[in-house]
């Protein structure tokens, strides 16, 4: 009985002996193996996603402090525009009409003359 034993512990794999019991093992240790790579693979990615994060939360504050002066500015034109019309001086109108007249009068000259040439 005791020669048996010792023949399954050390027998070839087919025979159950030694080789059965480690297989378990042998794939544990893959798997962790696997899991391991995959878990390095996301470590990487969630690494450029943290630097994806911080490149866009900076251009948003670019962006945010660009929209705060162009609103500023929007702000500052309209208070002038308001201060120029209660003046009481209505020549500046006149003049923006005929300004604005002779820019589409030019658009319309410039239109026909490059539909001559093409």
């Amino acid at each position: 009985d005791h020669l048996n034993n010792r023949s399954a512990l050390f027998a070839d794999p087919e025979s159950g002996g030694l080789q059965m019991q480690m297989d378990p093992t042998e794939q544990l240790d893959s798997t962790v193996d696997v899991l391991r790579g995959k878990i390095s693979m996301l470590k990487e990615v969630s690494a450029q996603i943290g630097d994806e994060v911080s490149i866009r939360n900076k251009l948003l504050t670019d962006l945010e402090g660009t929209m705060e002066k162009v609103s500023q500015t929007i702000k500052s034109s309209m208070k002038k525009m308001n201060k120029m019309y209660n003046d009481g001086s209505g020549n500046h109108m006149i003049f923006l009409v005929l300004f604005i007249f002779a820019v589409f009068i030019l658009m319309y000259v410039w239109k026909k003359i490059y539909r001559l040439v093409t």
